[in-house]
């Protein structure tokens, strides 16, 4: 005895329900256009082109921040220097912070231009103490107004600064150190 299957052509045949053979462009997930092959591979190029415009962009954006914020040791050591150099001696008991100040007043220190004194010996310290590829650049303000200004400072900056009180006034001694 041969078992029929449940369901077989003819178990629909009751139905007479035909249905129609659809073309080839209604049976393709693309548009009418990718049809042809030469179209479908001009296609793929655009996206191979775009997404490596995008992988280019991407990577030029990670690449175009250079700027490196100085590190703690840096600028730990910036400060350092400067308040070493403000503490030195330049003759008998006058330190270079003082001379600032007498600077800041047009007076003299050592028998000499308290301002000349300042940048000669800051000069001299500082090239003492820095790497041969460091520069430096020292400001003195007074009430935000520019008392002296020395140095060739290029290139990248850590830039430190130290208060000085006076009587009435605050004189601001800044350190710029550069790498060349």
């Amino acid at each position: 005895m041969k078992i029929k299957p449940l369901f077989s052509s003819q178990f629909f045949s009751f139905l007479k329900v035909s249905f129609p053979k659809r073309k080839l462009a209604q049976q393709s997930f693309f548009p009418k256009f990718l049809l042809k092959k030469a179209q479908q591979e001009i296609v793929g190029l655009m996206v191979i082109v775009i997404i490596l415009v995008f992988a280019v962009l991407f990577f030029l954006m990670l690449s175009s921040k250079t700027t490196e914020l100085p590190s703690l040791k840096e600028v730990a050591e910036a400060t350092s220097t400067l308040n070493i150099i403000s503490k030195v001696n330049l003759c008998h008991e006058t330190t270079l912070e003082e001379a600032v100040k007498l600077c800041s007043q047009n007076l003299n220190a050592c028998n000499k231009n308290a301002c000349e004194l300042v940048k000669e010996e800051s000069v001299k310290m500082l090239k003492l103490i820095l790497k041969p590829k460091e520069a430096f650049t020292m400001n003195i303000t007074k009430d935000d107004i520019s008392i002296l200004e020395f140095g060739n400072c290029k290139g990248d900056i850590i830039v430190t600064s130290r208060k000085i009180p006076m009587e009435l006034s605050v004189i601001d001694l800044k350190l710029a150190l550069c790498r060349e």
